[in-house]
């Protein structure tokens, strides 16, 4: 095709993508492989979004897509939003700032005298620039978006609120920043996942005699949860009140912070403990009480791209030391913002779970230990991308989609909840059968058909692939390992006993 020919087909696609932009219902015109039945073709076609799939007879002919134009068929598709953001925002959540080349992890809610309620995180996680050596302040009121800030035809989407202060300099203490909350986002005080934050840990003698006044000791165990590393991840604290030193992206420049607190993975050395976009991650002692703010951890490359060896090490600035340069307090009340029904119906959701979290993490590591079962065969590890993929779409579904609520009220899915985790936490691995009289075969059987009914298509496809099987293997296993290892063995075709 000539140049000229290629200028004509080009002018025909953009009158033809603005007279069918005309009809209502019509978002935009984009160029794809057609799909069919679920599956994508080879044959080209214009792609018209819309915001309703209607049948023809039910539409005046002028509204009707044709079926081919300039020679090209067309494949009329229903916009289905994509789950980019969790709402009500809390911690552990991936975010990105407006000013920075890459993401971290929202820490917490928490409250200023003057901004009111705000998130915190790394300042490294709102900007590339390190503060001593800008040639001008950095900009404040910038955005702040989970799990990103995107844009689309219409707008600027996942934007949560906006930085008012930070901190990050030579020969101090924290590496922190706050961003204002926006008014018509909901917060909840928690971090991803159902750890409620109960308080920060308060000044202590030194158990081991030193006569040491600090808030977290060598050997205590905390955790967090990070945008990165996805899970709740146990640690050990390894030092305490210990310089740290950063290199800086223009890779001249070094940061050295004071009051630092180091952790390795409870674990061993061998293990991480944080990886790149965790930053920015609060870190819990075992009675979910905040010790830090994660700030860095042992590199995963050289300047060579060699990897690292062990130990991997991760520091943390003091909470208390951040608390007071950002003159905030970490909010502990069940649910902030706006007072939305979404966040009421949130709260209720959970409320089971909440009045079962106990101080330890004995229910965690059996968590963990299930995890890495799975991680053992391809199966198993298809089970749980599928799981990741599709978490964050799940979530917003049982915390605020009518009908998916009803069945997981109705089917005691928070009793249920409560009561694995209140099992695990005695050391029971019985699989748990009935609640209040609903079989788990009853809840799951539920929540595979309002996931499906309300779901996207991507959501729908997973759960029909494995929600057979798994109905099949539940019935017959009596405790968690049995189940775990039928599922490593799943046949998402013919299920095996």
């Amino acid at each position: 095709m000539s140049e000229a020919e290629n200028q004509e087909m080009h002018q025909k696609f953009l009158a033809m993508k603005e007279m069918l932009k005309k009809i209502p219902g019509v978002i935009d015109v984009g160029l794809g492989f057609k799909e069919t039945n679920g599956e994508f073709t080879k044959e080209i076609s214009y792609v018209v979004y819309v915001e309703e799939k209607i049948d023809q007879d039910k539409l005046p002919p002028e509204h009707v897509i044709p079926k081919e134009i300039n020679g090209f068929k067309t494949d009329v598709v229903k916009i289905i939003p994509e789950v980019n953001h969790i709402r009500p925002i809390r911690g552990g959540l991936k975010m990105e700032g407006e000013d920075v080349n890459g993401y971290g992890t929202l820490g917490c809610i928490a409250t200023h005298p003057v901004h009111g309620k705000v998130i915190l995180t790394n300042h490294h996680v709102l900007y590339d620039q390190f503060y001593d050596n800008t040639p001008t302040p950095v900009k404040r009121d910038i955005k702040v978006g989970q799990p990103g800030i995107s844009c689309s035809w219409c707008c600027q989407c996942g934007v949560f609120g906006h930085v008012k202060d930070s901190q990050r300099r030579n020969g101090g203490n924290v590496d922190c920043g706050i961003a204002k909350i926006n008014d018509d986002i909901s917060s909840i005080n928690e971090i991803d996942g159902g750890v409620p934050i109960k308080g920060v840990a308060a000044v202590r003698p030194d158990p081991n005699g030193s006569g040491v006044n600090y808030h977290v000791f060598p050997g205590d165990i905390v955790k967090k949860v990070g945008a990165r590393m996805d899970s709740l991840t146990l640690g050990i604290v390894q030092r305490i009140s210990i310089p740290a030193s950063i290199s800086e992206h223009d890779k001249t420049t070094t940061t050295t912070l004071n009051d630092q607190i180091e952790i390795s993975h409870k674990d061993g050395n061998n293990k991480r403990f944080s990886l790149p976009g965790d930053s920015g991650s609060i870190i819990l002692d075992n009675n979910n009480l905040v010790i830090g703010l994660h700030m860095s951890g042992t590199k995963e490359h050289d300047a060579s791209g060699n990897p690292v060896p062990p130990p991997f090490l991760s520091k943390c600035n003091n909470i208390h030391n951040v608390l007071t340069t950002m003159n905030i307090t970490i909010n502990i009340t069940p649910v902030t913002g706006g007072g939305s029904a979404e966040s009421e119906t949130y709260s209720r959701a959970i409320s089971t779970v909440k009045n079962l979290e106990e101080e330890n993490t004995t229910y965690q590591v059996y968590l963990a230990k299930y995890r890495r079962m799975l991680e053992e065969t391809e199966e198993g590890r298809e089970v749980l991308k599928s799981i990741k993929d599709n978490a964050p779409e799940v979530r917003e579904l049982v915390y605020h989609n009518r009908q998916v609520i009803l069945a997981w009220q109705r089917n005691q899915g928070p009793a249920f909840v409560a009561s694995i985790v209140k099992n695990l936490k005695n050391n029971n691995e019985k699989l748990l059968k009935e609640v209040n009289g609903i079989s788990i075969h009853s809840l799951l059987e539920a929540m595979t058909i309002s996931l499906i009914n309300n779901g996207s298509k991507q959501l729908g496809n997973d759960v029909k692939k494995y929600s057979e099987g798994l109905l099949v293997i539940i019935d017959h296993c009596k405790t968690n390992e049995e189940l775990i290892l039928q599922i490593n063995n799943i046949n998402t075709h013919h299920p095996v006993i």
